[in-house]
């Protein structure tokens, strides 16, 4: 029995054919949704499982995030995989460095962050932010990885201010980006896993500016020869630690 695919978004600018070394393209989809089209999706083989990959950047102006996931689940995907790039907002990380979420604060004002607006606040139980199934693989694989983290969604383009990094600090953000969430919490109205990771590429503005080093460039390299060990390690059980697919018609 084939295992249902893992849906890769990109939102890590990546250097042309970085992909490649993950496998050939063997197809490509394109979905229609209420909210828009999806895709095209490169469908790649890569080991025992299929992995499509949606680049994925440039909130707030990105694919609707409804209609990301729709497509994600008209694809039979079961598993999501979230990887962006981001601000440290704690002074424990560094410029480089690889974190793995757990949980997120949703600050986005222009993103929608349900699915079925007709249904009550609150009808789905409390659930982690991001699926520790999938972080528990991804940290397998990515042993030098800071685990666990709070991710500060915001979907505006400007830089936090020196006072604002304190402020997000205070409520317990560790990093802030932008292409994680709302999708992450629309991924749990429809059942499926949605785990995340993000690159630092920047640190917060009331931190010393460090120069850049290559560290970003070598924090891919280092992602990209991982993905096949996530893929492959992912399971395709429906029913997951964060409560994905036991919900009514899932």
């Amino acid at each position: 029995m084939n295992q249902p695919p893992v849906l890769l978004l990109v939102a890590i600018p990546l250097p042309p054919g970085a992909l490649d070394q993950l496998g050939p393209v063997v197809e490509t989809r394109k979905a229609d949704t209420p909210w828009g089209s999806v895709g095209p999706v490169a469908r790649r083989r890569v080991g025992s499982g299929d992995l499509l990959v949606l680049p994925y950047s440039g909130s707030p102006s990105r694919t609707d995030p409804r209609a990301t996931i729709w497509a994600a689940r008209a694809w039979e995907v079961q598993r999501i995989l979230g990887w962006d790039t981001g601000i440290a907002l704690s002074p424990l990380l560094r410029r480089g460095e690889i974190v793995l979420l757990d949980d997120y604060i949703d600050q986005t004002r222009r993103q929608p962050n349900v699915l079925f607006e007709d249904r009550a606040p609150g009808w789905l139980p409390p659930m982690p932010g991001f699926c520790p199934e999938v972080r528990g693989v991804l940290a397998a694989a990515l042993t030098d990885a800071r685990d666990g983290a709070v991710y500060l969604a915001l979907d505006s383009s400007r830089r936090e201010t020196a006072s604002e990094a304190r402020l997000f600090r205070a409520w317990g953000a560790d990093v802030s980006g932008q292409n994680l969430v709302p999708e992450a919490a629309l991924a749990k109205e429809l059942g499926l896993c949605f785990g995340g990771l993000l690159t630092v590429t920047e640190v917060a503005a009331d931190l010393p500016q460090p120069p850049a080093r290559g560290e970003v460039r070598e924090a891919t390299r280092h992602i990209i020869e991982a993905i096949p060990r996530v893929i492959t390690a992912l399971p395709s059980v429906r029913r997951c630690l964060c409560g994905a697919g036991q919900r009514e018609g899932n």
